[in-house]
């Protein structure tokens, strides 16, 4: 389903290149996130918190993932390595709380400072 909504722009008719690099992004992203699911569940142990390196790629991924990406981490991790899986959890809601408080802050320089970039109004 998170396949679907990622892809859809490239078949939905709406071919512009941001939504299709979006796209392609989002994909990546989402690979790689597996990738270092992998690679955590070969080579952790149950009872250890993430490592450095792992902390890096979590955090990274998760900035540029979305939701999506730190649920997989959640729920790939979670039984066999409940510390990392909370861990990657954890990053995943501080992230998303800097990401929200970031746009709301730019929309509201934008909406202060520069409404000349704002939709015009229709009446």
């Amino acid at each position: 389903m998170v396949v679907f909504f990622i892809l859809k722009p490239l078949f939905s008719g709406d071919l512009s290149l941001g939504r299709v690099v979006s796209s392609l992004v989002s994909l990546g992203v989402i690979a790689y996130a597996v990738y270092v699911i992998n690679q955590i569940q070969k080579t952790g142990r149950s009872n250890e918190q993430l490592t450095t390196s792992e902390k890096w790629k979590v955090i990274l991924t998760e900035i540029f993932g979305s939701v999506v990406v730190w649920t997989l981490y959640y729920y790939s991790l979670r039984k066999d390595f409940p510390k990392k899986a909370s861990q990657a959890n954890k990053y995943g809601w501080i992230i998303t709380g800097i990401q929200i408080l970031l746009f709301i802050g730019v929309a509201y320089i934008i909406i202060k400072y520069f409404p000349q970039l704002l939709p015009a109004k229709s009446h």
